[in-house]
């Protein structure tokens, strides 16, 4: 995908937004126009789908590559080889919060009635409410 943006007139992905030719994309989705793009080296970028400007860029603060993207409600869900699923605001980047399990996240969180369910490699099954109860 990330050599087809290029073509299509898009920066060269390891070239531009801060990629080094040692990073590989690790997760990818989108939503309301935005490209999130997450890479083994801890980072997370969000584009402008139309425009290809770098909205934000988050780095996890354990150093987990990013694994695992959903985004529900103007929240991205981030869940990482580090342990953590991090909620982070879709239009700033900036952490909400981060919930550490006891292994590393490769299950895509999936959101029904305001819990996030999603697994761990610590074989758990997590279902976490995604805002505080009313």
């Amino acid at each position: 995908l990330l050599s087809s943006l290029a073509s299509s007139g898009w920066p060269d992905p390891f070239g531009g937004f801060g990629f080094t030719g040692s990073q590989r994309a690790s997760a990818l989705t989108v939503a309301d126009g935005i490209v999130y793009v997450g890479t083994k080296e801890p980072r997370l970028f969000a584009i402008d789908a139309a425009t290809s400007a770098l909205l934000w860029e988050y780095q996890t603060a354990d150093n987990g590559a990013v694994a695992t993207l959903a985004v529900v409600d103007d929240v991205v869900y981030m869940g990482s080889d580090d342990g953590h699923l991090y909620a982070l605001d879709a239009a700033t980047g900036n952490s909400l919060w981060r919930y550490q399990t006891g292994g590393p996240i490769s299950s895509v969180l999936t959101a029904a009635d305001g819990v996030g369910y999603f697994g761990s490699h610590d074989g758990h099954l997590y279902a976490l409410y995604l805002e505080p109860p009313q």
